[in-house]
């Protein structure tokens, strides 16, 4: 343990304050934060929609989707405010792929023509998100061979352009933050080499993705905890879905959560698992959340919806993205007020995971049984306000919204 003091909610909740930008007449679009969206597919469309507005819906500039060839079209007519590229190609479009991206030779075959455009896909979309701040990485992107090789050889491309920065002493050479959500996650299961060392017997700084580690999100939720266990530790002792809070007497005298050491009983599994992975940030999803990247860890107890329906989850990743770009952005002007109690990441999570508990509250008041992930987005500019009032805006009125 730490001799370090553990910030307390009331003293993380005071830091919110300096994390969110700043409105004035002279700022620029894309100043606070342009977010992007790899995920969408053509069974999940709505999926990447919903962190993308979130993200918007919470303040930040720009948000663009980059789905797969087939949902581009359902996905934009969704709304005008969210740019959509329809970047990603599943292997039964791959030759469709090749005379998009105007490869030079043409393949007969399927799989020869997706091991032909790989590189020519993830050439277009490297393009484009490296003008980002920060990008969720899942949302929808479904479980396609060839999605899931781009998805995997993009993760690569990202950690490359860190370490040619930090060689060539490029600072505009930077890796993009990810948040890892859904999907996302089966990606690094089915490529567990990105994350640890292929020698299991040495450590994780051979991984791929190791150079990268304190800039990667994972939100897994309880069966995805298990899974990214049972891949990367083994298949003895895994935890149990849901972390035992009915015994632990910290919440009981924190019943909003707070930073906790990261061998508490409460973090002890993400904080294992956080090590294991290079020192990633987990946040483990559930009745109450449980954030770590293995030598930092905080629990989220706030009270959020009894009612659980798709796409809450996705909402949440928006969050977190946006709140990283805000802190990213801070930190890079060298505001001496950003002084935060956690690591970037962990308190960046912490924020979206409070925010969107809160969102959660103030929809289920609304409309209970019937909540829904789209009535969540309408209910986020009014915790949006009233945690971050801005001057000259009026409360709104809960009759502005259909009950």
């Amino acid at each position: 343990m730490s001799s370090k003091s553990l910030a307390t909610y009331s003293q993380l909740r005071a830091s919110l304050q300096h994390v969110v930008p700043k409105l004035g007449h002279h700022a620029h679009k894309g100043q606070a934060g342009r977010i992007g969206v790899m995920g969408g597919s053509s069974a999940y469309a709505g999926a990447p929609f919903f962190a993308a507005m979130a993200s918007l819906k919470m303040g930040a500039d720009l948000s663009t989707i980059f789905c797969s060839a087939d949902a581009g079209i359902p996905i934009k007519s969704f709304s005008p405010d969210i740019m959509v590229r329809p970047s990603l190609y599943p292997m039964y479009m791959a030759k469709e792929a090749l005379q998009r991206l105007q490869a030079s030779e043409e393949p007969t075959q399927q799989q020869h023509a997706a091991d032909t455009v790989l590189p020519l896909i993830v050439d277009d979309i490297f393009a484009w998100t490296s003008r980002l701040d920060v990008l969720v990485l899942g949302c929808g992107l479904g479980k396609d061979e060839l999605t899931t090789r781009t998805v995997a050889e993009w993760l690569k491309r990202n950690a490359q352009q860190k370490e040619q920065g930090e060689k060539e002493k490029d600072k505009k050479k930077k890796n993009v933050p990810i948040v890892v959500d859904g999907d996302g996650i089966h990606v690094l299961l089915e490529n567990p080499h990105l994350l640890q060392s292929r020698d299991s017997a040495s450590s994780n700084h051979s991984a791929l993705l190791a150079s990268t580690s304190s800039d990667i999100l994972l939100t897994p939720n309880a069966m995805e905890f298990r899974r990214l266990w049972m891949k990367f530790i083994g298949e003895e002792n895994v935890p149990d879905f849901n972390v035992d809070t009915e015994a632990d007497d910290y919440l009981k005298n924190n019943p909003e959560g707070g930073e906790i050491p990261p061998d508490h009983p409460l973090a002890r599994d993400t904080s294992q698992l956080a090590k294991v992975l290079g020192g990633v940030s987990i946040l483990r999803k559930g009745s109450v959340d449980v954030i770590s990247n293995g030598s930092a860890a905080v629990v989220v107890a706030t009270k959020g919806s009894p009612r659980r329906v798709g796409g809450q989850g996705d909402l949440l990743a928006g969050a977190c993205g946006t709140f990283i770009a805000w802190i990213r952005a801070a930190k890079e002007k060298k505001d001496e007020k950003i002084g935060l109690p956690l690591p970037d990441l962990i308190y960046a999570t912490w924020a979206a995971c409070t925010f969107c508990r809160h969102v959660q509250q103030e929809t289920f008041s609304h409309y209970g049984r019937s909540l829904l992930a789209s009535q969540m987005l309408e209910c986020i500019p009014i915790v949006l306000h009233r945690t971050f009032p801005v001057e000259g805006v009026e409360d709104m009125p809960k009759t502005r919204f259909k009950l």
